[in-house]
């Protein structure tokens, strides 16, 4: 194996690991932030359902936007399971059309090798066309694939996961803090 060829297939093998590396750490952290959201809100609605009886209460409404807030954070939620599955899908897609390409590339150039070993070293015009054809197929080969699309879609499903993280996550401090303030207004009600 000539030199060149273990570098392109070390940087390839990095370049693999560290895309794994990356899909895996983000599956955790998103499984694991979302796993604490859903658990939080779906046991902060049951507790503020605790402080509904007081509808003494001049802050009620308090109650109902955060009861509402955290609703719409499990939504989210829910919502960025989905849109963090189809990225993971489209990373796995785009990593196995690298993974193609570069197959494809290097079938190529090692059929190049053996055109080469088969024609004389004086034969310098037949090994020129051989190299001039392979680049060629190589050009191709590069071609058949469109990286910067699908490094676009892969941001804009990216840009989703942002917009999700951020929504549920400050609508489940709207909640927190909503509930919060109620039951504070209301701890005096509790008494009478």
């Amino acid at each position: 194996m000539d030199k060149s060829a273990f570098y392109f297939d070390k940087l390839e093998s990095i370049l693999d690991k560290e895309q794994e590396y990356l899909l895996q750490t983000r599956r955790e952290h998103h499984s694991s932030w979302d796993n604490h959201i859903l658990t939080l809100s779906t046991a902060t609605v049951g507790f503020s359902f605790t402080f509904l009886p007081l509808s003494g209460s001049d802050v009620i409404w308090l109650a109902f936007v955060g009861i509402f807030s955290f609703v719409i954070s499990i939504v989210f939620t829910t919502s960025n399971y989905i849109v963090s599955d189809n990225g993971i899908e489209l990373a796995s897609k785009s990593n196995s059309a690298r993974r193609m390409q570069h197959d494809k590339m290097l079938h190529r150039v090692n059929r190049l090798k053996r055109e080469i070993e088969k024609l004389k070293p004086e034969d310098e015009k037949n090994i020129d066309a051989a190299r001039e054809q392979c680049w060629n197929d190589v050009e191709k080969i590069y071609a058949e694939r469109d990286p910067g699309k699908e490094i676009k879609d892969i941001e804009k499903n990216n840009n989703k996961v942002r917009f999700l993280n951020h929504a549920k996550t400050y609508s489940f401090l709207t909640g927190v803090i909503a509930i919060t303030i109620f039951s504070l207004c209301n701890i005096s009600l509790i008494g009478k």
